[in-house]
C-alpha cells in the first residue's frame, strides 16, 4: 500500500447517461473522460457525451456487480485523476444496471424477456450476464469504441471473465483485477466439486451451491439485507460508531489512507449515504449543479440477479477459467490483500495459475475494504501504462 507522496483526491465528476438500446431498452450507466493538459499538467474529467468520439483514445469498463457501482467508479477516478499520466482521452464508465438495482429492466417494452439467442434455452442468471455484456458493447458502440480495457472489483469478476471469453473482438486483452471472486466448478458426471477448484469464497456462497438452499433465494435474502438494513445502519447508528466499525476491518496502513482521504470520517459517511440512496422514492442525486440537481428512479429488478449469477457455478454460465477460454489475452493483473476476510486470496492464486499472461500481485496487510477504496502504486502505474498504449 502506498504511504508516500500522497495526493489528497477530489471529487470527480461522474455523469450519468441514458441511453435509448434495442427494444426500446434504457440501458443507464456512469461515465467520465479524463484529458491530459499538456500545458498545465492537469487533468480534466469531462463529460463523454460533449466529446468527438474520435477523440477517446482508450476505455475502460468498470464491473462491479451487488454494489453502488457507479460510486466505485467515483471513488477509483478520484484516486487516479490527480496521477494521470497518459497522452490519450481515456473514458471510464460502469452499467449503472446490471449492478445493485441501477435502473435498465430485464423487461422489454411489450412485457416479455430477453434471450441469449434464438433457439437457446437459458437460465435466468445467464441470459442476466450475457444482456449486461449485450449493454456494454451498446455503449460502446455509441462511441464507436471498438475495444475496451477491463477493470472489475470482487463480484465483478464474473462479468469482467465473461464479457472478456464471450467477446474477445471487443477486448483489448488487458484485465485488472481486485479482490477476485472465482466460481465454483462442478463435475457434470456426478455433480462432484472439482478438486481444482478454490474453496468457497464465502459462507454464503458454500451454502447456495451445496444446494440444500435455492440461491436464488439467498440472493434475494442478500439483496433484502444490503437494500434495507444497511441504510437504516448508516442513517441512523451514531456516526462515530459506523465509521470505527469499518476501520477496525482496516490494516494500519489503509488506515493512515484513510485519514488522509476522509479526515475524521465525515466525507466518508457521506458517500455511504449516497452509495445505497437507491430507494425508488428517494432516486439517486447525481452531478449536483447550481442550477439543480439531476435525478433518476431506481428499480430494483437487477439485486438478487446480480448475486444468484455470482453464486452459479461455471458450468451454468458457460464459463471456464483456462487458457482454451482466453485465446487472445494480452495481460491479467491481479491485486488481492492477504488480509481480505470477505474474498479468500486462494480464488486469485488459482486464476494466476489457471489464466493465460496472469501476475498476482499481493497486499501483505491488505483488506477487502481497502483494497476497494484504496489502490497502490502498482494499479496507478498498470492504469497509465495500458491506456497510453
Amino acid at each position: 500500500m502506498e504511504d508516500n507522496n500522497h495526493v489528497p483526491p477530489r471529487t470527480p465528476e461522474i455523469f450519468l447517461t441514458v441511453h435509448h438500446g434495442a427494444g426500446g431498452r434504457d440501458i443507464h450507466y456512469s461515465s467520465s473522460l479524463l484529458r491530459r493538459d499538456a500545458n498545465s499538467g492537469s487533468t480534466e474529467l469531462l463529460d463523454p457525451s460533449t466529446v468527438d468520439p474520435g477523440r477517446i483514445g482508450a476505455c475502460w469498463v468498470l464491473f462491479y456487480q451487488a454494489g453502488p457501482n457507479r460510486r466505485l467508479l467515483e471513488s477509483m477516478l478520484a484516486r487516479y485523476a490527480p496521477k494521470f499520466d497518459c497522452p490519450r482521452d481515456t473514458l471510464f464508465l460502469c452499467l449503472n444496471r446490471p449492478g445493485k438495482g441501477g435502473s435498465s429492466s430485464l423487461v422489454g417494452p411489450d412485457g416479455g424477456g430477453y434471450t441469449c439467442g434464438e433457439g437457446t434455452s437459458s437460465s435466468k442468471e445467464k441470459e442476466y450476464i450475457h444482456l449486461a455484456s449485450q449493454d456494454v458493447i451498446t455503449i460502446l458502440d455509441h462511441y464507436d469504441i471498438k475495444r475496451t480495457n477491463l477493470v472489475y472489483m470482487c463480484a465483478g469478476s464474473t462479468f469482467a471473465y465473461h464479457f472478456a471469453s464471450s467477446y474477445p473482438e471487443r477486448a483489448t486483452g488487458h484485465i485488472i483485477g481486485m479482490s477476485s471472486w472465482v466460481l465454483r466448478s462442478i463435475d457434470t458426471s456426478g455433480d462432484k466439486p472439482v478438486v481444482e477448484t478454490p474453496e468457497m469464497n464465502s459462507k454464503v456462497h458454500k451454502l447456495a451451491m451445496s444446494g440444500w438452499l435455492p440461491k436464488g433465494f439467498l440472493a434475494y435474502l442478500g439483496s433484502g439485507l444490503t437494500r434495507i438494513m444497511l441504510p437504516v445502519v448508516v442513517n441512523n447508528l451514531p456516526e462515530g460508531w459506523f465509521v470505527d466499525a469499518f476501520r477496525k476491518e482496516l490494516s494500519s496502513l489503509e488506515n493512515v489512507e484513510f485519514e488522509e482521504v476522509y479526515g475524521d470520517g465525515a466525507q466518508f459517511l457521506d458517500m455511504m449515504r449516497r452509495l445505497y440512496a437507491d430507494k425508488p422514492e428517494d432516486s439517486v442525486s447525481v452531478n449536483e449543479e447550481p442550477k439543480g440537481v439531476r435525478k433518476i428512479q431506481c428499480s430494483h429488478d437487477g439485486d438478487a440477479l446480480d448475486l444468484a449469477v455470482c453464486m452459479s457455478t461455471q458450468q451454468e454460465l458457460g464459463l471456464s477459467y483456462s487458457y482454451e477460454t482466453f485465446p487472445t489475452q494480452k495481460e491479467i493483473l491481479l491485486f488481492h490483500g492477504e488480509c481480505d476476510g470477505m474474498v479468500s486470496i486462494v480464488g486469485a492464486q488459482y486464476l494466476a495459475k489457471t489464466l493465460p499472461n496472469t501476475k498476482l500481485f499481493t497486499e501483505p496487510v491488505g483488506s477487502h475494504q481497502g483494497g476497494m477504496l484504496f489502490y497502490p502504486k502498482e494499479v496507478i502505474d498498470a492504469l497509465n501504462r495500458i491506456s497510453s498504449k
